[in-house]
């Protein structure tokens, strides 16, 4: 079962969790045998509406430590990243890029 996937995905319409929410969302993976959080929130402007505009630094700093503290508990940690229709492939990869040097290194992008 370590090949497989099982755990949440933050990808919904609405308020996205807090930070303190996503903590306890990890450790309660960690509690039931997951092994996956993955980070997707549609009300999150840097991930979808304004997803060219790049992280503000604190924000970045808040994905760093939960994507450590996801991997101190066993979590795999994946970022994704939803690009409104025509993405510029160049900046695509500059957003990833930005999200790998925190230290995240599982990606997905999603499109429609």
């Amino acid at each position: 079962m370590k090949s497989k996937l099982f755990g949440v995905v933050e990808g919904f319409y609405g308020k996205p969790y807090t930070f303190s929410e996503r903590y306890d969302l990890i450790t309660f993976l960690k509690q039931i045998g997951g092994n996956t959080y993955i980070y997707g929130p549609k009300s999150d402007p840097y991930h979808r509406r304004r997803w060219t505009i790049p992280y503000p630094k604190n924000i970045l700093e808040k994905l760093s430590r939960l994507n450590e503290y996801a991997q101190t508990s066993g979590i795999k940690f994946i970022y994704a990243l939803s690009p409104i229709k025509s993405a510029n492939l160049v900046r695509v990869i500059k957003k990833i890029e930005s999200i790998i040097e925190i230290g995240i290194k599982l990606v997905l992008i999603l499109t429609e």
